[in-house]
């Protein structure tokens, strides 16, 4: 086996520079090294470039993992409550929320207060021309619902909501969501894609409305599972942190999954700390019982994320500012 002399640099000789299945050794003056055998490099020019790999390698990608969003040509909100409630603050709450998407996200906002007297027929009219209006193909649409709920009439059915906690002897306003469930999330080739939100208690339902894969999107994201009582109002209410969690999200420059955002609020609620307790003059409440000032205690549930519908391709909804959309 030859030796070549190198420079104190170590540098190999140009004609040595390639490595080939047989054994080449050089020294450095004071030891002798054998260049382990290596891929022969004589056709590297024959390599593909990496401009071109890399187009390669992302038509392999949108072949296996299709494009998860769509740009939206419009985005809207309706945002329901009960024009007749006795939740403390859950009108500045979902105000506050409305002012949000429509200031900083750019979406249309249509705030809805269900009356008492015949809910299930405003409702259903109010929704049909909701989605007359909006539910062109590549649009998103947003239902959020914040006030009471009780269980729907069988298991797994959508929740029934009303407008008051009362007494056994007395009945309040109430309506059937199932009666709108299939109007909200029907999914088409040529429907918008929807996003159901319920702030209420038992609000996790149904299984996905429509089996056959379509090209729309329909989601639900929920306070709780079937059985969960949620906190309506409040620091540590569904609908407070969901505005915070938006908020959040606008300063950044990508688009914001369902699930991360269910994510998000979930992290925020486990780092959340008690707070004081006011009362509505301003004064500190206190606790009767140690004379110190009163906490707030935690009643935190679990939100739900859940697919309504089977897109194909599939895909999931995300929320950005208009302006991300385009």
């Amino acid at each position: 086996m030859s030796e070549v002399s190198t420079t104190s640099s170590s540098v190999l000789p140009n004609s040595m520079n390639r490595t080939t299945s047989g054994n080449l050794a050089y020294h450095d003056g004071a030891e002798l090294f054998e260049l382990v055998p290596s891929h022969d490099a004589s056709t590297s020019n024959d390599h593909v470039a990496l401009d071109l790999w890399l187009e390669d390698l992302t038509k392999a990608w949108n072949a296996a993992w299709p494009k998860r969003h769509v740009n939206y040509s419009n985005a809207h909100a309706l945002i329901i409550t009960w024009e007749d409630n006795d939740i403390p603050n859950v009108d500045v709450e979902t105000g506050r929320l409305a002012d949000l998407i429509r200031d900083d996200y750019g979406y249309s906002v249509q705030l809805l207060n269900i009356p008492p007297s015949d809910p299930d027929l405003n409702i259903r009219k109010y929704i049909d021309g909701f989605i007359g209006d909006h539910g062109q193909q590549n649009n998103l649409l947003i239902v959020y619902y914040a006030g009471h709920a009780r269980r729907g009439r069988y298991s797994g059915a959508p929740p029934i909501w009303y407008n008051k906690n009362t007494s056994e002897e007395k009945t309040g306003a109430s309506l059937d969501t199932a009666n709108i469930q299939s109007i909200l999330a029907r999914a088409r080739d040529d429907s918008p894609d929807v996003l159901l939100i319920y702030d209420c208690c038992h609000s996790l339902h149904a299984q996905p409305i429509n089996d056959e894969p379509t090209r729309a999107v329909v989601e639900g994201l929920f306070a709780g599972d079937f059985e969960a009582e949620v906190l309506i109002s409040g620091p540590d209410s569904f609908t407070n942190v969901f505005t915070h969690e938006l908020c959040e999200a606008v300063q950044s420059l990508t688009p914001l999954s369902i699930v991360a955002l269910r994510r998000g609020i979930i992290d925020r609620l486990q780092k959340g700390k008690a707070s004081s307790r006011f009362a509505p003059d301003g004064r500190v409440i206190r606790d009767k019982t140690i004379g110190k000032v009163a906490l707030t205690k935690p009643v935190r549930t679990t939100p739900i994320y859940i697919p309504l519908s089977t897109s194909n391709p599939k895909r999931t909804i995300f929320l950005a500012p208009r302006n991300q959309h385009v």
